[in-house]
């Protein structure tokens, strides 16, 4: 995916690993998604295939209900996916907001 930032900048999501990425669950999907993550470990057997099977349900779960979001790294606009996978964007109140808070 490329984001072209109302900056100028262009905002590349080719790789892993990202600065300037990050994935956003909502609180409303919390509760559901640690239920989940608890019933695919509770619920995992002993043999690396059930164990495997378990991890796949915890990333479904959170793959499911998180948003992606991304930050220019130029003016710090954040650009975040609803529900339906649009794209919106928010500008910072200044400029002095940080231009990688996603980075870790």
């Amino acid at each position: 995916m490329k984001i072209q930032c109302k900056c100028g900048s262009l905002i590349h999501d080719g790789t892993d690993g990202l600065r300037n990425k990050a994935h956003v669950l909502p609180d409303r999907a919390w509760e559901a998604f640690l239920e989940a993550s608890d019933a695919a470990i509770e619920g995992s057997g002993v043999t690396e295939k059930q164990k495997e099977e378990a991890c796949m349900r915890v990333r479904s779960a959170f793959g499911s209900a998180a948003r992606l979001a991304y930050q220019c790294s130029n003016c710090g606009r954040i650009f975040l996916t609803d529900r339906n996978g649009r794209l919106h964007c928010f500008s910072p109140d200044s400029d002095e907001a940080p231009k990688g808070i996603f980075d870790v």
